[in-house]
């Protein structure tokens, strides 16, 4: 499911910048050794190939907006409905 589904009323523009924090995230963290990302639309090509060129520093600002999401997708009904196996 897409984000929108977990938290519907996060601010768009801090949306739009959570797939790049996570893949920052992924790609700094040593435990990982691969990271795959998936493809929605054709779009989304472009967007991960400019991303994977630019610079992949994990960020404060990163750390700060994943924290907020996670924060806010642990509190949301999606969430809190789904059933722990």
């Amino acid at each position: 499911r897409g984000g929108t589904d977990v938290v519907a009323d996060y601010d768009e523009t801090k949306r739009a910048q959570i797939p790049g924090a996570a893949m920052r995230y992924c790609l700094n963290d040593e435990r990982i050794s691969m990271l795959n990302v998936g493809m929605s639309v054709p779009e989304d090509i472009v967007s991960n190939a400019t991303f994977i060129k630019g610079d992949v520093t994990y960020t404060d600002a990163d750390r700060h907006l994943l924290a907020d999401y996670a924060a806010k997708a642990y509190d949301s009904d999606y969430v809190k409905a789904l059933k722990v196996v």
